[in-house]
């Protein structure tokens, strides 16, 4: 079922950024407005193929040793 899934959010996403790629709206964004919009359809494409195929995602719990090593880093 998830390659099943997967393939459905390759073909569903590859067909929009094809789409959106030819946008003048979308050429008139700076390539970090760009990025975000990529990401954000990635993220709801993805919730939607999972919610339709009754995925549910966890997320893995972060180790104490690795929120502190991510803290040490952003102080840099």
């Amino acid at each position: 079922k998830f390659k099943e899934a997967s393939t459905l959010f390759n073909q569903k996403y590859n067909q929009w950024l094809k789409t959106i790629k030819t946008n003048q709206s979308y050429k008139s964004l700076s390539p970090e407005k760009q990025q975000s919009l990529l990401t954000k359809k990635k993220t709801k494409l993805q919730e939607d193929i999972f919610k339709s195929y009754n995925f549910k995602y966890k997320q893995q719990k972060t180790s104490k040793s690795d929120l502190k090593t991510m803290e040490d880093l952003t102080k840099l």
